[in-house]
């Protein structure tokens, strides 16, 4: 292997190792979870039969655009039903601007459309959980992002105590126990009123697909909240629920991501509890798990807020937990004020999310946050993503997408494979008259560059050409690194011995962690591995000299070394550098036997030395830069000559 392929070939590694060592696990402190101030209980499914007819139950097939919704004030019915009661006592007055109903008892409200269930608690008119239908977690059941304790949404609002302007209360709306004021076809609304009759609304429509929007009012209550505050603040806080056979990599891309003023888009740190204050307006927040989100988005921008990731790895009974703090505007004056906003609660699909036309479609993690690497989503997204579509629309059979997507690749950048090849066989031949220059200028490295540059020049071979094209496929690599560890599409997509290509495809599974392995060996792994190995050799048999002293490893060592990296990575990955290397391999065979002709390589060569070469700009630069060089080096050696002499002397 010649000097500057090894010297891209290190250059890759760097870039390999920079990254990994960027993306690696690191340890984190535990957050105590929050415990709950209330206790609740399920009440086991009641006789079918309507008795009290203040019991409101409509309900629709499902399908797309329709919904389903059962609510029951004292009972559940076949459908679904769930009323919980509190057993504390309860106030009997919020700050004295609500009363509260000693009687009160709360109740799940069941909505649903081809997409999404979502229970909603009318303490608090909150959500309560979502269930996506069209997707179901590791274990077979459908995927619920979050439930009960696991998701907070509470605005709050100062309040001044009737007949008293110095005594001023928060009202915080997750503690207020709210009216269902109507049920329709298309959601719930929730009515929480306050002594002069005026109120906090609540209101949700659950639309097509993801979407629900969520309207928020605040009606004749200037007299208690007027004057105080200029802004209105939300908390919303989730655990979100594992949904992945491998906790670990979920949570390698989870975490919360934001779009401050309708442009840029953000996010906290993937790999280690982070926190962000946020002082510009910020469109939407997006608390993001590997292949699904939940997120909040508000046209009218929140004005600020401080957005909050912390998860413990010890702890396996969430993803990571959420937490943001924002602050809506509030107009005085005003008898009525609205807010309105809109979650999602879905896939990170990319075209879904790029549909929104929110920029939402940067929850698909496609390059590195990491600045170097950040041009790497371009070729996920003009290149790699169309094509995998296209391929989508062919066959339904992912192993089979991947396998075709490599050959597409590989062909396209053939004509690169066989420069660099050509290329390797020159400087092979050119090896016999390296040898003669070493030996005659041993002791003179700067007259045997020159030379070695000059024999290149006069042979018409370039020492950069093998180096080059390997450095240009380096970026497809890196896209894919990408883009099949983001890809919905694969999740849960069996092929051979693989039962999810989105997980690795383990075949040796071990009671207790290994060093540097896990828990775990991936057949793809292995094999990827191994054609790694391969092609090093294959490539060191066909360059012009070998490496010396320990670079002469280098490309054995780097397939290894990936092998501990890779073998907790998705099947789809290692599957396409697998292929990609067989491939390659086949690419050198063929090559070589039939297509490269080391006499009349040879011929060509002796040709080109004979002819008389014009010297180009460069050469003449770099025969002037060495003579300038050579006369420094006399002048520093008689300096140093003159220097002896004066001592001796």
């Amino acid at each position: 292997m010649d000097k500057n392929t090894i010297i891209g070939t290190i250059l890759i590694a760097i870039l390999f190792i920079g990254y990994m060592f960027y993306s690696s696990q690191q340890a984190i402190d535990e957050q105590e979870a929050e415990q709950s101030e209330q206790t609740t209980e399920e009440l086991t499914e009641a006789d079918s039969s309507t008795e009290e007819s203040s019991n409101i139950t409509e309900s629709t097939t499902p399908g797309a655009g329709e919904i389903t919704q059962q609510f029951d004030s004292t009972y559940s019915d076949d459908s679904t039903l769930v009323v919980t009661e509190i057993e504390e006592q309860r106030p009997s007055m919020i700050a004295g601007v609500f009363p509260i109903d000693p009687e009160f008892e709360e109740d799940l409200i069941i909505v649903e459309n081809s997409e999404l269930i979502i229970g909603f608690n009318s303490l608090g008119a909150a959500i309560e959980y979502v269930e996506l239908k069209n997707y179901n977690d590791a274990h077979g059941n459908l995927v619920k992002l979050f439930e009960g304790n696991g998701w907070k949404q509470d605005f709050t609002f100062p309040v001044k105590e009737p007949g008293n302007d110095y005594n001023v209360n928060t009202i915080h709306t997750a503690s207020l126990p709210f009216e269902i004021e109507s049920i329709s076809e298309k959601g719930v609304v929730f009515r929480a009123y306050a002594m002069n009759g005026g109120y906090v609304q609540l209101s949700y429509n659950i639309s097509a697909d993801f979407m629900v929007d969520m309207d928020m009012s605040l009606v004749d209550l200037n007299q208690y909240a007027d004057n105080i505050s200029s802004n209105i603040e939300l908390n919303w806080n989730a655990e979100l629920l594992s949904q992945e056979s491998s906790l670990e990599n979920e949570r390698k891309y989870s975490s919360v991501y934001y779009r401050v003023n309708k442009d840029d888009v953000d996010n906290l740190s993937l790999t280690k509890d982070d926190e962000e204050e946020v002082s510009d307006r910020i469109d939407w927040i997006a608390y993001k798990q590997q292949f699904f989100n939940s997120t909040m988005i508000y046209n009218d921008g929140f004005a600020s807020g401080e957005v909050e990731v912390k998860f413990n790895e010890d702890d396996t009974g969430y993803v990571k937990k959420y937490a943001s703090h924002l602050y809506l505007d509030y107009k005085s004056g005003l008898p009525q004020q609205d807010f309105s906003f809109s979650f999602f609660f879905g896939p990170n699909h990319y075209n879904t999310l790029k549909a929104l036309d929110n920029d939402m479609e940067e929850l698909v993690q496609l390059s590195a946050d990491f600045f170097l690497f950040g041009w790497v989503k371009y070729i996920n997204r003009w290149v790699i993503i169309p094509l995998f579509n296209q391929l989508e629309k062919v066959t339904t059979n992912y192993g089979l997408i991947i396998l075709i997507m490599t050959l597409i690749i590989k062909i396209c950048l053939s004509p690169l494979t066989f420069k660099s090849y050509k290329s390797s066989a020159k400087m092979k031949l050119l090896k016999p008259e390296l040898d003669e220059l070493k030996e005659k200028y041993k002791d003179d490295q700067q007259k045997f560059g020159t030379e070695q540059w000059k024999l290149y020049q006069k042979a018409g071979v370039s020492p950069f050409s093998g180096c080059v094209p390997m450095i240009l496929q380096f970026p497809i690599l890196i896209a894919m690194f990408y883009f099949f560890p983001g890809s919905i599409e694969l999740r849960q997509q069996a092929f051979l011995w693989a039962t999810d290509l989105s997980t690795y495809d383990e075949i040796i599974s071990f009671s207790a962690a290994i060093p540097l392995i896990g828990n775990h060996i991936s057949l793809f792994t292995i094999l990827m591995t191994v054609t790694s190995l391969i092609t090093a050799l294959t490539n060191t048999q066909m360059n012009a000299a070998g490496a010396q002293g320990a670079l002469k490893y280098m490309p054995y060592f780097f397939p290894i070394f990936l092998f501990f990296i890779f073998n907790n990575f998705p099947a789809a990955l290692t599957y396409y550098y697998f292929l990609s290397n067989l491939i390659t391999i086949g690419q050198q065979f063929v090559i070589k036997k039939f297509f490269i002709d080391e006499d009349k390589l040879h011929q060509q060569i002796q040709q080109n030395k004979a002819k008389p070469r014009k010297k180009g700009g460069f050469t003449s630069r770099l025969e002037e830069a060495y003579k300038e060089q050579q006369k420094r080096q006399e002048q520093i050696k008689k300096g140093q000559g003159d220097r002896k002499t004066r001592r001796k002397k």
